[in-house]
């Protein structure tokens, strides 16, 4: 793009002035490291032209204005585990990968938060946390790589979301770094340990699931729980998809307050099937796991025959344990199961959608699969209010003659999600090859969107393209 300047030897400098050579990055073969996530098929864009390894936000700060001065994009960067393409620069310029700034500030176990720095892993905090007693406000499938800032940029959900809520319901305080290179304190109080306040527009809402554009996360504050006394895991064999979702409707009719509900459906457990424990699996169509978490044993055991009632009601077999061990409630033991088949790449959406709507969703996803001549790997279905599929799919990396079908195939059944009541994405992003139907799904609130955006960032210089 034409509008954006190049970065020029003396941009280089001052930036090395300000984070040190040893923490900037120009070889080919290190800019190639970042010009694709976990999107499929994953686009090719003009790779970068700098990666900076910032190690505090003072740094970020001056490389911003820096950018700002000299109008060169910049793409902030986590641990490049999305699915959608938000953190792949669009148009070179300079990437801010956050993962030296990797400190736990303070666990203040009086009140219960957590203050970290925002290029922390998801799996070090959660080790941290767990130490002491504490589960991890955010513990997604990619929890190695994924960290606490790429999180909070997209809103990210984990297997605990239906009782404590996502990532972002979870923060109470975040210091960000604006697009003019202005430091923001989004306190929750004046202790910054407070989630919910009436006083005045919630600025965090800004910054949560804005995929880098509006500003860098630097520092979050995060309200952490204690371990559950008691957890278990309930497993169901079902015949067919309707049983899965009765019981679904009967758990949110009820308001049973589970901590998971995930539902594989019979493509996804024939890939469970190729693993190793593949035998072990019953021989039904659709898997559902329940995961029921608490801290009164008296309360956990009410609930958990409460649940096996439903499930026996509705003709579900339950599974033994050896079988219960080998699936997980989250997607992570799918990943590997997809990973096993060794016949290429995989690509996923995930659509929101009404309960209500949720078998119509299914076919009308498979149908276009069809249509477009793509080959179906199963879908997950998770969460109950709203549920949320991960619709999984081939992707032959090798053949990109290919890759048009493959968009447009994406783009339809993205579509599925707005037709019948939900949304393009849950928890992902919007990917980038769809960012046109935002408005779509916002109407006239994608142009106060655009109006927010000129207004924080008048030089479109942070993450641009993602969104506008």
């Amino acid at each position: 793009m034409e509008y954006y300047n190049r970065v020029d030897e003396e941009a280089i400098r001052r930036i090395a002035g300000i984070v040190g050579e040893e923490n900037v990055l120009r070889e080919s073969f290190h800019l190639l490291c970042y010009v694709k996530d976990f999107y499929k098929p994953y686009p090719r864009f003009k790779p970068p032209e700098l990666i900076v390894y910032p190690e505090n936000t003072a740094q970020i700060s001056e490389i911003v204005k820096l950018a700002n001065e000299k109008l060169i994009p910049i793409t902030p960067v986590g641990g490049l585990t999305g699915i959608s393409g938000c953190a792949i620069p669009r148009y070179g310029g300079i990437v801010i990968d956050l993962r030296k700034m990797d400190r736990i500030i303070e666990i203040d176990e009086e009140n219960m938060y957590v203050t970290c720095e925002a290029g922390i892993t998801c799996a070090r905090l959660a080790y941290e946390l767990e130490r002491k007693g504490y589960i991890p406000p955010h513990f997604p499938a990619s929890r190695y790589a994924a960290t606490i800032g790429g999180s909070i940029a997209y809103c990210g959900v984990d297997g605990s979301q239906m009782v404590y809520g996502s990532i972002g319901d979870r923060i109470s305080s975040l210091k960000v770094v604006l697009p003019t290179g202005n430091i923001l304190n989004v306190v929750g109080g004046t202790s910054g340990k407070i989630r919910k306040s009436s006083s005045s527009f919630n600025l965090k809402w800004l910054f949560i699931g804005t995929c880098g554009t509006l500003g860098i996360i630097t520092e979050a504050t995060l309200r952490i729980y204690p371990k559950p006394n008691v957890k278990d895991s309930i497993l169901i064999a079902f015949n067919s998809i309707d049983d899965a979702l009765k019981l679904a409707n009967e758990i949110k009719k009820k308001n049973l307050p589970i901590a998971c509900f995930t539902v594989w459906d019979e493509v996804a457990v024939n890939q469970h099937r190729r693993m190793v424990y593949g035998s072990k699996i019953p021989l039904s169509n659709i898997l559902v796991l329940v995961d029921i978490i608490g801290y009164n044993s008296e309360i956990y055991s009410l609930l958990r025959n409460e649940v096996l009632k439903i499930c026996l009601s509705l003709g579900g077999e339950i599974c033994s344990g050896e079988v219960v061990q080998y699936i997980s409630g989250y997607t992570s033991d799918f990943y590997s199961a997809l990973a096993a088949t060794g016949k290429g790449g995989w690509g996923c959406i995930d659509i929101a959608i009404p309960l209500i709507n949720v078998k119509k969703a299914l076919d009308k996803l498979y149908s276009i699969l069809k249509t477009y001549d793509v080959e179906p790997l199963g879908a997950l279905i998770l969460k109950l209010d709203p549920m949320y599929i991960d619709f999984f799919y081939r992707v032959d990396e090798e053949n990109r003659e290919k890759y048009p079908i493959y968009i447009k195939a994406i783009r339809e059944m993205l579509k599925v999600g707005l037709e019948l009541g939900g949304s393009i994405s849950h928890s992902m992003g919007v990917k980038i090859d769809a960012k046109d139907m935002i408005p779509m799904e916002l109407g006239y609130g994608y142009e106060i969107l655009k109006k927010i955006k000129n207004i924080l960032d008048p030089r479109g210089i942070l993450n641009p393209g993602i969104f506008f």
